[in-house]
């Protein structure tokens, strides 16, 4: 498997999501932490979020996530893919979710954590070669690597299914637009595991 494709802000992602087979394919120990279900909890409300919760791997104590405690990511997409769906209802699912997670820039930044590292790099390509040590920092799963390359960096992603081909084009978007930018990715799936990202920005 290798698919290419040339994504901008005004590309849609139109192929469709079917949710549990997508879900099921991240590894019940990949983690993220709680920083970003918590905002997206909050964004579902309290009745979507405890509907969701009874088809959770392991719901927060008290329905609380406590910001730097690691939670499954399979919860964590979950959670995104319906609050995804409830803010962009006429979207297809895949491009709602996309839209969603370039939000996770600012949730990041407000860590303390992410407000240090994002203090120590002034432009876009800076912050993007970070990409691998923020995943690091803020996930348990699978790895990535950055290098800049002739106008632009090029980031390889391994391990990572159900994330690449769609969180992770929204997140290294929204890495892009926080610095004033406008991003163009150029995606080679090379699995449902692996994905090499070609960033470049105007």
């Amino acid at each position: 498997m290798s698919e290419r494709s040339t994504l901008t802000l005004d590309t849609p992602l139109t192929a469709s999501l079917d949710i549990e087979p997508w879900l099921a394919a991240v590894p019940e120990g990949a983690t993220i932490k709680g920083i970003f279900p918590s905002r997206t909890a909050q964004q579902l409300g309290e009745k979507e979020f405890e509907r969701l919760a009874s088809r959770m791997l392991r719901a927060p104590r008290l329905g609380k996530y406590m910001p730097f405690n690691d939670y499954p990511l399979r919860d964590a997409l979950r959670l995104g893919v319906a609050a995804a769906a409830r803010a962009h209802p006429r979207l297809p699912l895949r491009e709602a979710f996309r839209r969603h997670e370039r939000g996770n820039i600012t949730t990041f930044a407000a860590s303390v954590a992410g407000g240090v590292m994002l203090s120590l790099v002034g432009n876009v390509e800076a912050a993007l070669l970070k990409v691998p040590a923020a995943l690091e920092l803020m996930s348990h799963f699978g790895s990535a690597q950055a290098r800049a390359v002739g106008g632009g960096v090029q980031l390889e992603f391994r391990g990572k299914p159900s994330w690449v081909d769609t969180s992770g084009i929204g997140s290294l978007e929204g890495v892009v637009q926080h610095f004033g930018a406008t991003p163009t990715i150029e995606l080679t799936m090379l699995s449902i595991h692996d994905a090499d990202c070609l960033v470049t920005w105007r």
